[in-house]
């Protein structure tokens, strides 16, 4: 269990140092937000999660090459990753539900300081159906997935994974 804590907050770690480094570099616009369509959001979700999971690939590679101890840090990388999904979910779902209901208006701001790298295309929408859209919970899936890719990628290079 302490393994798992050391990893979920490894995660989170990477995803602070790729929220600021995104920060510095891009500020408050996406590099993509030049492809928001008003009711298409596909091209602009694709790019933007396709750039981070990108950025999360890196953390994660990184990450199994920073760690000694290798052992069943496969299955620890997945449930942390998980869990911080599933988080970001959480986050996302409050933030839409209190959005569409009226409560607060400005309320996604939580949601996208949660996931910046993802999230930040929030920015770029002015249509207040496309803000609301079901489909932006696609922007959820790239720290986790990328975490996990990159884990893997790399975990595939080790000696004791490799087949003899």
């Amino acid at each position: 269990m302490k393994e798992l804590r050391k990893t979920y907050l490894s995660l989170i770690i990477v995803h602070v140092i790729i929220t600021l480094g995104f920060a510095l570099v891009f500020g408050t616009n996406h590099p993509f937000s030049a492809q928001y369509i008003i009711d298409n959001l596909f091209p602009l979700i694709t790019s933007s999660a396709t750039l981070a999971t990108i950025l999360y690939v890196i953390g994660g590679y990184l990450f199994v090459v920073a760690k000694e101890n290798k052992s069943k840090l496969l299955s620890k990388i997945f449930v942390s990753g998980l869990v911080f999904t599933i988080g970001l979910l959480l986050i996302w779902f409050l933030a839409r539900t209190l959005s569409i209901n009226g409560y607060q208006r400005n309320v996604w701001l939580l949601y996208v300081i949660a996931n910046y790298p993802t999230a930040i295309i929030y920015n770029t929408i002015i249509n207040i159906e496309d803000l609301h859209a079901i489909e932006l919970v696609l922007t959820i899936i790239p720290p986790g997935l990328g975490f996990f890719t990159g884990s893997l990628i790399r975990l595939l290079y080790e000696p004791q994974w490799r087949k003899k």
